[in-house]
Order: structure tokens, then sequence, then C-alpha cells
């Protein structure tokens, strides 16, 4: 599968969440917490667990929930860490290669 960020709007929870999160939990947290319709199928997001070890891409399609979990033997994946001192942060960023070929 090879997932196309510029098909949808793509949000990064800066957030580290519980590496153990399944579908239900990502996807009330995206739309509860975050405000994000993801059950729309119009948004991918991404959660990237406490340890940064594993990373979980959510999204909806015409068929129903969907999960992309990428877990890294070596390594952690990149600390997502920031002040807003505005009142929006978006983040932008190109087609992580980490996710090509999943």
């Amino acid at each position: 599968m090879i997932i196309d960020f510029k098909a949808r709007r793509t949000t990064l929870v800066a957030s580290p969440v519980d590496g153990r999160s399944g579908i239900p939990t990502l996807t009330t947290l995206a739309e509860s917490l975050l405000g994000i319709p993801i059950t729309k199928g119009e948004d991918y997001v991404v959660f990237v667990s406490r340890s940064r070890k594993v990373c979980k891409i959510v999204f909806w399609d015409e068929r129903g929930a969907c999960m992309v979990v990428r877990r890294l033997n070596d390594g952690r994946f990149a600390r997502f860490l920031m002040r807003a001192s505005a009142l929006d942060v978006i983040l932008t960023f190109a087609t992580p290669s980490t996710f090509h070929g999943v």
C-alpha cells in the first residue's frame, strides 16, 4: 500500500499516545479532542507512541476504518516538539519515505 499524503489533509499529532491504542481509541481522540471528522474520509491522522518506536496512521475510506502501523526495530521516530505562540500551528511535510511500500 502506498499512502498518497497529497490526496487528503494530513494531521500529525504532536502529543505522544499509548502505542497499544487501536482504531476506536485513536478515532475518538481525533474526533473528540482534535475536532477532526475522520469518519468522513477526508483526513489522515498520524500518531506516534510515547516510546517513538511505533507510528500509526488512521483514516477512513468507503469500506471503513484503516490503520497503517510502522514499528521500528532500531532507532526512533523524530521527536515532534513545538511551542505554539499563535492560535494555530500548521505542520506541512513531504511524503515520508518511511511509509513508502508499507
